[in-house]
């Protein structure tokens, strides 16, 4: 356990620690928060995690794009497709007009592939957004206001692989204090794009970091985890709560009792519809922990 770890062994430690009567960080404070299924994943968006085991048509698609200036490419390339595919379909992108096709048409930015250091160009951080909420990688990292949005998010993902739990596995709020975050702002940036983006994205207090790479022009990239970012000025700023998977059961009733759920988040059909398949999940894996002697 390092300085800016916090472990808790049941689920109501970890749900009260979070409660807005605590106080996770010395004032002044205004803490963020993102939830991940594993304690052990890094905080790197997933457009530069390590792709080995991505489909053989994506790593085709990456094959020579692991410089610097090649992920700027790919990155931009993901986002033509995305607006292009839209138009098909008649949806309208953030902030669109003739002016922005120009700013995201990749031969307009010569200026990132010379220096991919400088990426992402900020007049694409609202089409940015919408494509994440989406279902496209950027560089974007997903953060919300609200702790127990957060507490869904890491449940909701362990409740898809209750079956392979172990004793070993934690899940993981991540939380950063934002008070503070101009000593970070060389290579950490926060993004705060305009609930009208999406209604997603505004149901969920969205909001989101953005972190610059190492790697200049037809170099390799070097993608650092967000934790490191803030070990540069010590752990004050950021910690990270831990909790056993087998909790979160416990913790996704929790969340149901507060009021957030797929259905809230994700305003529409589609988002009952997940509540419906998470309240499936749920159930299995409180019977799954019964069935093994785990459920207390």
């Amino acid at each position: 356990m390092t300085d800016f770890e916090r472990h808790y062994a049941t689920a109501e430690g970890l749900w009260d620690a979070l409660s807005p009567t605590q106080k996770l960080f010395p004032d002044p404070s205004k803490p963020i928060f993102r939830g991940q299924a594993n304690a052990s994943w890094l905080l790197i968006p997933f457009v530069l995690r390590d792709r080995n085991d991505d489909e053989p048509s994506v790593r085709e698609v990456m094959r020579g794009m692991d410089t610097a200036d090649g992920q700027v490419f790919y990155e931009n390339m993901l986002l033509m497709d995305f607006s292009k595919y839209c138009d098909q379909v008649g949806v309208r992108i953030p902030g669109d007009s003739i002016k922005f096709r120009e700013t995201l048409d990749s031969r307009n930015n010569g200026r990132y592939f010379m220096s991919p250091e400088l990426w992402p160009n900020p007049d694409l951080f609202e089409v940015m957004a919408f494509a994440q909420h989406h279902g496209i990688p950027t560089r974007l990292l997903d953060w919300c206001r609200h702790p127990y949005i957060a507490v869904y998010f890491a449940v909701e993902s362990a409740l898809k692989s209750y079956k392979k739990w172990t004793s070993e596995w934690n899940l993981a709020i991540w939380v950063i204090n934002v008070e503070r975050i101009n000593l970070y702002s060389q290579r950490v940036q926060i993004v705060r794009t305009p609930g009208s983006v999406s209604s997603h994205l505004a149901a969920q207090s969205g909001l989101f970091t953005v972190q610059k790479v190492s790697g200049s022009r037809s170099q390799s990239i070097e993608p650092r985890d967000l934790k490191e970012e803030f070990m540069v000025h010590g752990s004050r700023d950021i910690l990270k709560l831990t909790v056993p998977v087998m909790e979160s059961v416990r913790l996704y009733d929790f969340c149901e009792r507060t009021g957030v759920s797929a259905a809230s988040l994700f305003p529409g059909a589609d988002g009952a519809a997940r509540a419906v398949h998470d309240n499936l999940r749920a159930s299995c894996a409180r019977q799954w922990l019964i069935d093994n002697g785990n459920w207390r």
